[in-house]
């Protein structure tokens, strides 16, 4: 016997028209409510306050794929002449915290290289995978610009801008940013989602190139206060029972930023639904770091 569904849900067909290029995002979550915050959040809404919203594509460049950079460049031992700087692999001491530094360094294979290194090396970058019960930040920022075999470079159209690139950054780690990420993900395998390049070009971010100069300053301020602090893996970061401290002060902080009221019941509401879903999602996964992470 079929068993019967426990909810129907009926989407407009204008909403199917506005979300055509990924109607995953209309579904995203087995807790209907969850789903609702989340393309609340794509609409630029948070808690009812209205945020500007943007397409990555709009506002940035993508730097270079995980082919391109292992046909462009070899890993070096030592610190050779004509090497660049590089975050290389994503394992969690990568992740745990926003900001990180370059832990390999790179040799261009031709003058290729040097065009790539020099046209796409970026401090701010983000993954081209997410294993949900082992990742911590989302979104990390280099101590100076890097290329990665793993993570790909973002450059702000504007130019150079830390402000800008740290706020980018910030929001990526926020509740926010995470579930507008989750909702127009590829699933791969188990907790393994994926975010290809032309999803993140596609993807709905805070546009930080509409926000005022004291907003980015307020931002930039929260980024730098927590970019050193550890993250907890994301579905222990909602416990409701023990709130990672990082989690609760980014988000609470990044709200304050821009002046986004909230009822502390809502946020810890907001935090059980998404450990919630969390937890329904990867199952009994156990959450072991893996190798693939090194490719």
């Amino acid at each position: 016997m079929v068993p019967k569904p426990t909810c129907i849900g009926f989407i407009p067909r204008k909403r199917l028209t506005e979300r055509a290029l990924n109607w995953g995002s209309l579904v995203a979550f087995p807790e209907p409510r969850l789903t609702q915050i989340a393309n609340s959040i794509l609409d630029g809404k948070i808690f009812n306050k209205e945020v500007p919203m943007v397409r990555l594509n709009e506002i940035a460049t993508i730097g270079i794929d995980a082919h391109q950079f292992h046909d462009a460049f070899n890993k070096a031992s030592g610190r050779p002449s004509g090497s660049y700087p590089a975050v290389y692999g994503g394992k969690e001491d990568v992740r745990r915290r926003m900001l990180v530094e370059p832990n390999a360094r790179i040799v261009p294979k031709t003058e290729d290289g040097v065009r790539l290194f020099n046209g796409f090396s970026s401090k701010l970058l983000i993954p081209d995978r997410i294993r949900v019960n082992t990742a911590h930040a989302t979104a990390i920022y280099s101590t100076e610009p890097v290329l990665s075999n793993i993570f790909y470079a973002v450059r702000l159209s504007s130019g150079e801008d830390e402000g800008k690139a740290k706020a980018l950054c910030l929001w990526l780690n926020t509740t926010w940013g995470l579930l507008s990420l989750l909702a127009n993900r590829t699933e791969t395998e188990g907790a393994w989602i994926r975010l290809k390049m032309t999803h993140w070009r596609l993807q709905p971010m805070l546009d930080v190139t509409r926000l005022g100069e004291r907003e980015i300053e307020r931002l930039v301020d929260v980024f730098d206060k927590y970019c050193r602090k550890e993250l907890r893996r994301l579905p222990e970061q909602f416990d409701p029972n023990n709130i990672d401290p990082t989690r609760e002060g980014i988000d609470k902080e990044f709200l304050e930023a821009l002046d986004v009221k909230v009822d502390e019941r809502e946020l810890n509401e907001l935090y059980r639904l998404v450990h919630q879903n969390l937890t329904t999602w990867v199952g009994e996964e156990t959450g072991v770091d893996s190798e693939e992470d090194e490719e």
